[in-house]
């Protein structure tokens, strides 16, 4: 899949601080995928601030899809069909027209691996019909 956010250059991806560097986090609920990071939204309660990326409003990409996907299953606390999985909650909206894209990048490559880990996704967005559809039709 062509990456629908910009793909930030290495130089890029090494000035935020390490914490927000961490495409693959640890988290005492699962493991939590988030190679895009940024968002317009700017809502009050948002997390990103504490990874160092308030200003980021605009969505970026750490890494390809498909290079994040190969981090998160060669982590090691990923366990296939047991280690839930957070997809982009911690420093973008998953449902944002640049985003969604990658959104379902990441299900749809997890989907075809016939992974069946519990899948968390929380967003703020309004979904659409197609969305709801779209979901309901992954195996897992």
């Amino acid at each position: 899949m062509a990456v629908s956010v910009p793909l930030l250059t290495k130089d890029q991806i090494d000035r935020p601080p390490d914490r927000a560097r961490e495409v693959v986090e640890y988290r005492k609920s699962g493991l939590s995928l988030n190679h895009i990071q940024g968002c317009p939204l700017g809502c009050a309660y948002c997390i990103r601030h504490t990874y160092g990326l308030w200003d980021k409003d605009q969505p970026v990409a750490l890494m390809s899809d498909a290079q994040a996907i190969d981090e998160l299953v060669a982590h090691r606390y990923f366990q296939p069909h047991v280690t839930p999985i957070q997809v982009f909650n911690r420093a973008t909206e998953p449902f944002l027209p640049k985003v969604r894209p990658h959104t379902y990048a990441v299900l749809e490559e997890l989907d075809e691996r016939e992974l069946t880990n519990h899948i968390l996704i929380i967003t703020r967005h309004q979904l659409k019909p197609d969305d709801v559809d779209r979901l309901n039709r992954f195996a897992t």
